[in-house]
């Protein structure tokens, strides 16, 4: 049954839905195609975000990976065109298994083709977030694709603090208040899920209270699932201990890479099936057989100027951002390609290398731009309240504004474990699993380099930039000064008032006044916080003087019109309570871009106002 039409959409049937989107089978009419439609109400600063996770669908182009046709906006509604793919989710699949376990064989091959695309999603620093069986589909043809990338939170598919997601899929670190979530927290997801397919049931139950996402924390970062050998006996020890390396509580004893897990899964397998001589995979060898070489130190990135060295991509980017126009002649000249190859940054070594070719051809671009384009596509992506040390307020100066990327966070790192910016060997070998020798790599995208942790010589972040449109948190001190001055007004008329021989009734119309003043400078300060994505506790702080300033603006409106108001009094009232009320509108409507000039303008009304109540003093 059709659903009517949004731009050159028909909706023709619901496929599916969150709280925010819904996903429709529609038929385009230009085109004269079939395509699933997903639709995002939203508006403000949140459409922005939107947009630019639906660009991050939009550059990933994988086998497994559910294809963006185009993205439009139309009545206030994200439109993302995606492929068509005529089968069934894993999760309808799993129910149409009547509780059981699938064959082996089929697991094993949905799970290595999830794996394969969170691989290449790594490899370019995205994260996916709500791996799970509805978002894992499976084509009339058998081929396996997952979709949603990073729209988890926009679709409000249960994600609470942290990385968000799915509660039964969601890994320990996702429930923390501190962003903890990385690329290992899609593999641990990758592990529930071969689990459920394995097993019939998940790791971990929460029987009472499912919808409390505290019940899961504690079930998850508590329990231990039952082993999976325990259950399926006939699928031998090698899987179990796979799956119990993937869901390991520590980020760091899981496995380094989505290629290691695939890999290691699919020997596994091969080994519960046939059982061969087995060999040792993924562990130290003896050191009485060999011996292995001490890894050589990467040769930095030195940038002459700040003295500063870089040994990783996580640390070249704010050092490129702050020596901008060192980089740029870095760029062209190919010294930050050379640079990233040596890493094994291939596909950020290329991207620089056709930024380079663009920038020294028959037709150079700008340089400005490009080393612009190279730090914006060469970022991780967004996540909440996550923050990425790269320096953005140079290249706003020049002329572009600092895009907003979901970061394999690096500040959750847990002691003596490498940086999540990318995936990296754990610090300790871990332990040997026996299994039968794994089966040829397939072609496809590399995986991200391992690299060595360096817990010396390292430059410390020089400034960060958060996720969403305000200052890093460590950054945000400027609020309580600024607080402090918007509620100085009605401490000045008291003090006034206590020193002056003001009449009674001049006593009571400055007061008055003040708080009137500090509401408005209140108001102003809460939608900068909500702008700028401070604390809670932070924008309750706010209410308490914009209330007493509600109030103080009724009795001065009161006091203003008296028993029989004139038209003029009328206008004066008009005039005192629309100004700040359209002032705050536009300061609503541009405060996620421009908070900056909003913090200055607050920071000048709070002097002007607290400058003008101190005359009271003379």
């Amino acid at each position: 049954m059709a659903a009517g039409k949004i731009g050159k959409y028909e909706r023709l049937d619901v496929l599916g839905h969150g709280t925010s989107g819904v996903v429709y089978l529609a038929w385009d009419t230009l085109l004269r195609r079939q395509v699933a439609l997903k639709e995002i109400r939203t508006d403000g600063v949140e459409t922005d975000r939107i947009l630019e996770e639906a660009r991050v669908l939009d550059r990933l182009r994988h086998p497994h990976i559910v294809h963006v046709n185009g993205v439009d906006f139309e009545d206030g509604v994200v439109l993302i065109d995606m492929e068509l793919v005529r089968g069934r989710n894993l999760s309808q699949t799993l129910r149409d298994a009547g509780g059981g376990p699938l064959p082996t064989e089929q697991a094993i091959d949905i799970a290595v083709a999830v794996l394969s695309a969170l691989g290449y999603a790594h490899e370019r620093r995205i994260v996916h977030r709500d791996v799970k069986p509805a978002n894992i589909l499976i084509g009339e043809d058998g081929v396996v694709k997952l979709t949603d990338f990073g729209l988890a939170e926009a679709l409000g598919t249960g994600s609470v603090a942290g990385g968000g997601g799915t509660y039964p899929y969601m890994a320990p670190e996702d429930f923390a208040e501190d962003a903890a979530s990385d690329y290992r927290s899609d593999l641990w997801a990758v592990g529930v899920v071969v689990y459920e397919m394995l097993a019939g049931r998940r790791p971990f139950q929460v029987t009472q209270r499912s919808k409390d996402p505290f019940a899961w924390k504690r079930a998850i970062e508590q329990e231990n699932p039952p082993r999976l050998s325990d259950l399926r006996p006939d699928l031998g020890p090698e899987i179990a201990e796979v799956l119990a390396r993937a869901l390991a509580k520590s980020k760091s004893a899981r496995f380094p890479t989505a290629q290691v897990f695939a890999d290691s899964l699919r020997a596994a397998a091969a080994a519960a099936a046939a059982t061969p001589q087995p060999v040792l995979i993924h562990a130290a060898p003896p050191a009485a057989e060999s011996e292995e070489e001490e890894p050589i130190d990467p040769v930095p990135f030195v940038f002459a100027h700040g003295l500063s060295l870089a040994y990783t991509l996580d640390e070249f980017l704010p050092g490129a951002a702050k020596h901008w126009d060192e980089s740029r002649r870095a760029l062209l000249d190919g010294r930050i390609e050379r640079f990233l190859r040596a890493l094994g940054e291939v596909y950020i070594a290329d991207l620089a290398s056709e930024l380079a070719a663009r920038g020294t051809g028959a037709a150079p671009e700008n340089p400005d731009k490009l080393l612009r384009e190279f730090l914006n596509r060469s970022q991780p992506e967004e996540t909440d309240d996550a923050t990425l040390p790269v320096v953005a307020g140079v290249a706003a100066l020049r002329g572009g504004t600092p895009r907003r990327f979901r970061l394999l966070n690096r500040n959750s790192a847990e002691p003596n474990e490498p940086d999540a910016g990318s995936p990296a060997r754990p610090p300790e070998p871990p332990p040997a699993v026996v299994v039968a020798p794994p089966a040829p790599r397939p072609e496809g995208p590399r995986p991200a380099p391992r690299e060595r942790e360096r817990t010396e010589h390292r430059p410390k972040a020089l400034a960060q930039v958060p996720n969403a449109p305000g200052p890093p948190a460590r950054q945000r001190w400027w609020f309580w000064p600024l607080y402090v001055l918007a509620i100085s007004p009605p401490a000045v008329a008291i003090a006034a008032a206590a020193m002056r021989p003001f009449g009674r009734m001049t006593r009571f119309h400055n007061l008055v006044e003040a708080w009137a003043v500090t509401g408005v400078l209140a108001a102003m300060l809460l939608v900068l916080a909500i702008g700028v994505r401070l604390p809670g506790l932070v924008r309750t702080v706010c209410l308490i003087p914009l209330a007493a300033g509600l109030v103080a603006a009724g009795a001065l409106a009161s006091q203003i019109l008296g028993a029989q108001p004139s038209a003029d009094d009328l206008v004066r009232v008009s005039v005192m309570a629309l100004l700040p009320l359209g002032v705050l509108l536009v300061e609503a409507s541009t405060v996620g871009r421009q908070w900056r000039v909003w913090l200055v303008l607050e920071l000048v009304l709070s002097l002007s106002a607290a400058g003008y109540f101190g005359k009271l003093l003379r």
